[in-house]
């Protein structure tokens, strides 16, 4: 319960512009207790932030720090029927609250983050040959932008190529998480994350 309330304490602390992220190579880090990595973008001089998410029992929250502010969100998950999970949160984006939701169900997660106009889906099947296969598309109904993303996991590696041109690269080793990206922009992202409980 102590760590509960000090996640609590810390993301209502930084409550800023949050928002739940989506990206399909961010989901082995979700169940993670704690997660922090530093992410670079852009062509120079581009953009370069620091980000933390932590989560006990069925309470997760994240903070990040840029150029542009601080942001932060957190969420509380509720079991409903079956395997199924229902979780919504709080973030702020900018001047204005946001609203988040994701609910998961076997393969499927879905994510909404209404007052910004965004949604996800997300299908993830283990494979015969123990790889993951994973489609996921986001829409942002306001920005009339649609983006489909495809990749391949492992426990080491995971690959991913979206509609946007966008790619990434993530290579997991123990507990440190190395990843690189291209595309429009370059990426890359150097991380550590406690072992999943």
């Amino acid at each position: 319960m102590k760590h509960a309330c000090l996640l609590l304490a810390l993301c209502l602390c930084f409550f800023a512009r949050g928002q739940l992220q989506l990206d399909p190579w961010l989901h082995s880090l979700q169940h993670r207790p704690l997660a922090t990595w530093i992410e670079h973008s852009g062509p120079k001089p581009g953009l370069t932030q620091a980000v933390a998410w932590g989560r006990y029992d069925r309470l997760s929250g994240g903070i990040s720090w840029n150029a542009l502010g601080p942001q932060a969100w957190i969420m509380s998950e509720i079991p409903v029927r079956g395997a199924a999970e229902l979780a919504f949160g709080l973030g702020w984006d900018g001047l204005r609250p946001q609203i988040l939701t994701r609910w998961h169900s076997g393969p499927w997660v879905l994510a909404a983050l209404p007052l910004r106009g965004t949604w996800s889906a997300t299908w993830r099947q283990r494979q015969t040959s123990g790889w993951i296969l994973t489609a996921h598309v986001e829409q942002n109904v306001i920005a009339l932008r649609t983006e489909w993303t495809v990749g391949i996991e492992r426990d080491q590696l995971a690959l991913y190529a979206s509609s946007l041109g966008r790619w990434r690269a993530v290579l997991n080793h123990r507990s440190m998480r190395i990843a690189v990206g291209g595309g429009r922009t370059t990426w890359s992202s150097l991380g550590y994350a406690t072992p999943a409980p």
